[in-house]
């Protein structure tokens, strides 16, 4: 997964050529990293051998209603984890270094009608701001629309999509305290007032290009920390139409624990169907805002195996 397109390839060829080239590339990506995954996979159950952790990622059934909104209830807490080893996204610029988070312990419970992961990371800051050259934390999961199309782990590819869930902390923050506006970013700041101040909201709402041309990262108004997205490859991330994932995230001693939960039926042929009693493939991203992430500028663990439990 990545939100960067590999720059200064289809601009300059055919449409065929480069789609050609795009396809070639993505294949010679995945085989060159191939050998990295499989050490970063194997890498990633040993850990997972500690007590309190499982070398299977299972997401258990669980009758009745999720704990969504309870990111420490013991319903999670009480679960081992499936311990991720992270990997430097390095396979398309701009790249990331190093890893600044090391690794992810993910848990997952389904009730036959939601499916929800959670995903838990130490790190230092609580970085839940955004701005000019402020960035925020954020994890995210993806699977596959169709496992017989066999996607790439790298944000899939033309005839293989993928569906992705991304949590930000700054968006949480905008649902548990408000809108974090210009004062909240820019205390120092000062402005005679806003569009708001003059006028009815529905009025002012036309001052804010971003909003009303539908970009999800300019809303005011969150109904949801999580956004749903699809891909079919490098530079190709676009914003669901259909946004039905939820979530919640808390930090609590240099730690953040967040669930990502989505429904197991896709509204549509672009997003995941997810049935008991099968196993899927599940990959992972997390980004520590204030090491500069953003973008391609993150942490992966590329596809594995999740058995979805039978019951109910």
């Amino acid at each position: 997964m990545t939100t960067e397109q590999h720059p200064g390839t289809e601009e300059q060829q055919p449409e065929a050529e480069a789609t050609a080239s795009r396809r070639k590339f993505l294949t010679q990506a995945a085989a060159a990293t191939a050998v990295g995954v499989v050490a970063a996979g194997t890498a990633g159950y040993a850990i997972s051998q500690q007590p309190g952790t499982t070398d299977k990622l299972v997401s258990h059934f669980h009758a009745g209603d999720l704990p969504i909104d309870d990111p420490l209830n013991k319903a999670w807490t009480g679960l081992d984890a499936f311990v991720t080893k992270m990997v430097a996204q390095n396979i398309t610029t701009p790249v990331q270094a190093t890893v600044e988070v090391p690794e992810l312990r993910v848990r997952s419970m389904h009730n036959g009608k939601q499916l929800a992961v959670h995903i838990e990371w130490a790190d230092a800051t609580m970085d839940d701001k955004e701005s000019i050259a402020v960035f925020r934390d954020a994890c995210a999961i993806q699977f596959e629309v169709d496992p017989a199309k066999a996607p790439s782990f790298t944000m899939g590819n033309v005839d293989g999509p993928v569906h992705i869930c991304q949590w930000r902390a700054s968006w949480q923050t905008d649902i548990d305290e408000g809108h974090q506006g210009v004062k909240n970013l820019f205390p120092n700041a000062y402005n005679d007032v806003t569009p708001e101040g003059l006028m009815p909201k529905d009025a002012a709402t036309k001052f804010y290009p971003a909003r009303v041309a539908g970009n999800h990262q300019a809303d005011h108004d969150r109904k949801s920390p999580v956004e749903e997205l699809t891909a079919i490859g490098f530079g190709s991330l676009t914003t669901h139409s259909t946004q039905d994932a939820v979530g919640k995230g808390i930090y609590k001693n240099r730690r953040w624990s967040v669930v990502i939960a989505l429904p197991m039926n896709g509204s549509d042929k672009t997003k995941a169907s997810l049935k008991p009693g099968e196993a899927r493939n599940i990959a992972f991203a997390v980004w520590n805002g204030s090491k500069g992430q953003r973008g391609a500028r993150k942490q992966y663990f590329p596809w594995a195996a999740m058995e979805v439990e039978a019951g109910g």
